[in-house]
């Protein structure tokens, strides 16, 4: 009989059996001609045409079925067993496909007509038992399996199944026991070496799964499973770049499977290319409508891109299809946090939590929304210290020394505003070093009132208002006295506008100091106006425009104050940051360039620190040299537990002028207290 490929392209026998010359190729001619005229009338009860076209069919209905054309191979299916109801080959077929798309009740009711049709044939206990395990009976499935291999010890997709079936219940020695039987009675055969890759890989057994898979690969480049399958394993040890090569080839080979795309889509975002994997996600849900895991993906990752809605649509999605997915459920909840819809976030954390008691997300997120809910303290200590040679202001050297004590307590009123109450004792004094006199020496206590209010379109709106008391501190021994207590206002303003990774900001502000230049110290003011533009122009690359103007009450002029800043973190190591910045400030005019490096670190979950380093070269109209100054800078942050936080942050500078080494030191350290 003649070969499948013979039959699809007669011709090729010729290419296999060229003649050797003209002659041979006549007589070749006439030989054919002689076997259609009078051998192939004879053998016309060997080659059935219909059965030709029904075994192409299934053989196409078999491709396209694992390229994830489910509804195209179904179609295939149902048009065989239209034409004869009977066909127990069809009807496996289709109720194998129907499983795939995961419609049980259809599947099982194809299977078990199968069993009504062949009582002695197990292929349709075999499909009922495999529908079993997919749909999380494990124990039952393994239990009739193990059964059905007393009766046919040999019969691959048995023991195929009982290898699937004990590696999902993590009996992975059991499973890699029955796959190893089924390799030693089927040596050359893929999906037995897939099946023990496959519990390789859930096994995280890197090593020994991708040898496997690169098995199958060296039979069958084009293998779309051990391409996917090597893609995940190198994602497991934490090698993206090289998961996402592979799954990019299975993508080019299988562009309609569903669940390439979406772990392709999961690995971009796993490698922070959100944008690629929100569109590889939003092709395998059109493939795949009712796959609740990749809405749940694409929901997560448009949550992670602050698209609100688009995430919270596909995570109801996800619970429309299964009400009882806690997944999605907290997925919701996280979204509608975002969202600033605190009571139904709470809601679903709990219904997840009484479906699932020992769902941790759950319980993590609700912490997270009651931590967050709480009132919440900060104690904060603040130490300031600078030596300035300032020959120009008739001292030759002074210090400057600041302790502040704050204890500050935010409300949240509602999920949209925050109401602040503070109190702040400081202690500021200033040290003449020539004759070891202190020149002022105060004390300030401060009650503060502040709100932090979101409004419609991503504007925000915060404002504090401070209330002063200032008064001497051993006024005995200062050489440059309040008169008497006085009492001031400070506060500031400040309304932002958020869009994307763009930020726009405008800031009013009033903030009080010491003046001790002349006679008696007094009670000064600065107000400031100034207006920023934040610009994420990139993943990596980010600037930032300043323009500043300060109303300065000793002078009685405004001094301008105006700064560009550009940001760019490295793509490799995105750990490290650079950062230059040019500022301009009249009254002296003054250019001040900084150059900086920033490197930052996330230790644990609850432990990050951040340091940096500063050169600042400037120069001026003024009549001092042009100076320089070196700044480090580190961060230090700490979630000791739920409720009790610390952070300090500490900065040194040292300015080298007019031949002197002048220094600030500033430390401020915060306990937060969440109750």
């Amino acid at each position: 009989m003649l070969g499948l490929e013979e039959l699809r392209k007669p011709c090729s026998r010729l290419k296999r059996d060229p003649a050797g010359s003209k002659g041979g190729a006549l007589a070749l001619a006439f030989s054919c001609i002689f076997f259609v005229f009078c051998v192939f009338p004879s053998m016309s009860w060997a080659v059935d045409p219909e059965a030709l076209i029904r075994a192409g069919l299934m053989e196409k209905a078999r491709q396209i079925s694992w390229q994830g054309k489910y509804q195209e191979a179904a179609a295939i299916y149902q048009q065989l067993i239209k034409e004869n109801p009977e066909d127990i080959e069809a009807l496996l077929g289709l109720a194998r496909v129907l499983s795939w798309q995961k419609k049980y009740p259809e599947s099982v009711a194809i299977y078990q007509q199968v069993r009504e049709l062949r009582p002695n044939l197990p292929d349709g206990e075999i499909g009922l038992l495999r529908l079993k395990a997919w749909q999380g009976e494990h124990s039952a499935a393994e239990e009739g399996l193990k059964a059905l291999l007393a009766k046919y010890p040999e019969r691959f997709d048995i023991l195929f199944l009982l290898g699937q079936v004990t590696a999902w219940q993590r009996k992975f020695e059991e499973s890699v026991a029955y796959f190893r039987k089924l390799l030693e009675l089927y040596p050359d055969n893929v999906e037995a070496i897939k099946g023990l890759a496959n519990t390789y890989k859930w096994m995280n057994n890197t090593n020994e799964g991708v040898k496997l898979y690169a098995k199958i690969l060296e039979k069958d480049p084009n293998n779309v499973d051990a391409l996917m399958g090597t893609g995940i394993l190198y994602s497991q040890a934490g090698k993206n770049k090289e998961a996402i090569i592979y799954l990019e080839k299975a993508k080019i080979l299988a562009p309609d499977r569903a669940d390439v795309r979406a772990m392709l889509g999961t690995l971009y975002s796993y490698n922070a290319q959100l944008d690629d994997a929100v569109t590889e996600l939003q092709k395998s849900v059109a493939l795949e409508q009712g796959n609740i895991g990749n809405y749940i993906i694409l929901g997560r990752i448009f949550r992670w891109q602050h698209k609100k809605e688009e995430s919270i649509k596909l995570y109801q999605k996800a619970l429309e299809l299964d009400p009882r997915n806690t997944e999605a459920m907290v997925g919701l909840g996280r979204a509608y946090l975002n969202d600033d819809r605190w009571d139904e976030a709470e809601e679903l954390f709990l219904r997840a939590q009484d479906i699932d008691p020992n769902n941790l997300d759950a319980k993590d997120a609700l912490k997270q929304l009651r931590r967050f809910k709480a009132p919440e303290a900060n104690i904060r200590y603040n130490f300031l210290e600078s030596r300035l040679h300032d020959p120009n202001r008739g001292r030759i050297d002074s210090t400057f020394i600041d302790h502040r004590g704050t204890l500050e307590t935010f409300f949240k009123l509602s999920p949209k505003t925050t109401l602040q109450i503070r109190y702040q004792h400081a202690q500021s004094k200033q040290l003449g070093l020539s004759n070891t006199t202190t020149n002022f020496n105060v004390n300030t206590d401060t009650a503060s009132l502040g709100l932090n209010q979101k409004l419609p379109s991503n504007f925000n709106m915060r404002f504090r208002a401070d209330l002063s008391r200032i008064s001497n501190n051993d006024s005995a021994n200062n050489t440059s006295n309040l008169l008497e207590t006085e009492n001031d206002f400070a506060g500031y303003f400040i309304l932002t506008k958020e869009y994307r990774r763009h930020l726009l900001r405008f800031t009013l502000g009033r903030e009080l100091f010491v003046n001790a230049n002349v006679g008696f110290s007094t009670i000064e003011d600065i107000n400031t106006y100034s207006v920023s533009y934040d610009a994420g122009i990139s993943k990596f690359f980010s600037t930032l425009v300043l323009l500043s103007l300060s109303d300065n009450s000793t002078f009685n002029k405004l001094k301008q104050d105006h700064a560009f800043r550009a940001r760019y973190r490295l793509p490799k190591y995105q750990k490290i940051e650079f950062e230059y910045q040019f500022r301009y400030l009249s009254n002296p005019d003054t250019y001040r360039n900084t150059i900086g490096i920033n490197f930052q670190n996330q230790i644990s979950r609850n432990f990050r620190y951040e340091a940096r380093y500063a050169f600042t070269a400037s120069n001026s109209n003024f009549d001092f040299e042009d100076f320089n100054r070196n700044t480090v800078k580190l961060f230090v942050s700490w979630d000791i537990n739920s409720w009790l936080a610390w952070s300090t942050d500490a900065i040194a500078s040292v300015y080298r002028l007019n031949g002197e080494n002048d220094y600030v030191l500033n430390l401020q350290t915060y306990l937060t207290i969440r109750f």
